[in-house]
């Protein structure tokens, strides 16, 4: 039986490369707590969970002391360097790449992920989905919903050339992948959507996020965390190419992707603002920028976001910062680009 919803499904006017952060922003949830869970899984696997001690508690500790040390690390850090412009706030917030290693690490020693599988992932997915620890932000579906590759010959040309990345400096590429596979399998059949369109699509959305050394290897993993996303930075590296960058003739641009970054937190600043289009997304009041952003003040030293609502038709396709309250603007945005 076909889905009313999907036969209606409008259709992006021109390629789209879509980079979301995926930590508060398509998803809610403290990624580094969730993935005690693992751990978990594999203590049940073993039957070891009724003799040793939860490893959400170990991470909480973990937790703890890492939120120690980069408060400590912020204060060092502007009592001796300047913050006074761009340069010096993206300078700031790539500093905390030490804090993020040390707090992996100390993972790697408390042996959290040590002998943990893909299997475990896949149970730990499974966990907090079907818990409600972790809910993907509403819109995330009709977001989604743009950038299935249908596979008949009507198919649009601009949705086979348009992709997603996710990025994460909290989470690893598995138990993304999984926690996708488990909501698209436990929540979109119910809601009347075709749950194997969209586990095609999870299954070749780019993953640029940390990984367990060997998690999908046979045998045991190492436990120790691959650290390929520390800070903006790195998350800087992952990205493509902006059209704007490139610098190409407007008849050129016009067909080449156009890269979106979408994400929730002050960190990803530069990454926001290397896109052609970087949105940020918050459902609070204006007055939260300056704390989200800070120490970066906006007006003399950095471009204020625009709010999606204030965009003209005709400004849609000019590099901008832009900011979204729900995904369902950022939706809407990418289906009026041209």
């Amino acid at each position: 039986m076909s889905n009313v919803a999907e036969s209606t499904q409008r259709r992006l006017q021109r390629p789209v490369h879509l980079v979301i952060d995926w930590d508060a922003t398509l998803t809610s949830g403290h990624w580094p707590h969730m993935l005690a869970n693992i751990s978990r899984m594999t203590l049940v696997r073993h039957n070891l969970h009724q003799q040793c001690a939860d490893p959400a508690v170990s991470m909480r500790g973990l937790l703890v002391a890492a939120r120690q040390d980069y408060a400590n690390h912020a204060t060092r850090w502007l009592a001796t360097n300047a913050c006074d412009d761009v340069q010096g706030y993206c300078r700031y917030i790539n500093s905390f790449r030490d804090v993020v290693q040390r707090f992996y690490e100390a993972i790697y020693e408390a042996n959290l992920f040590c002998s943990a599988t893909d299997r475990d992932v896949q149970m730990a997915a499974w966990f907090v989905i079907t818990n409600g620890l972790v809910r993907m932000r509403a819109g995330w579906i009709g977001l989604f919903r743009l950038f299935l590759v249908a596979m008949d010959v009507e198919n649009n040309s601009n949705e086979r050339r348009s992709t997603i990345t996710i990025v994460s400096s909290n989470s690893t590429v598995s138990f993304i992948r999984w926690t996708l596979r488990q909501v698209v399998r436990s929540e979109l059949p119910n809601l009347g959507y075709d749950a194997s369109k969209f586990l095609n699509l999870v299954d070749n959305i780019r993953i640029h996020a940390n990984e367990i050394e060997g998690i999908s290897a046979p045998g045991r993993s190492t436990g120790r965390l691959i650290p390929n996303v520390l800070c903006s930075s790195d998350k800087l590296q992952g990205l493509p190419a902006s059209v704007f960058s490139q610098n190409v003739p407007s008849h050129t641009a016009a067909v080449l992707p156009w890269l979106v970054y979408v994400a929730a937190r002050g960190s990803d600043y530069e990454c926001l603002m290397a896109a052609d289009s970087g949105i940020w997304l918050h459902d609070g009041p204006s007055t939260d920028v300056n704390n989200a952003f800070s120490p970066l003040s906006f007006g003399r030293m950095a471009q204020y976001p625009i709010p999606m609502n204030d965009i003209g038709p005709d400004a849609q396709a000019r590099r901008q910062f832009l900011w979204a309250k729900t995904l369902g603007q950022v939706t809407e945005f990418l289906l009026a680009l041209r």
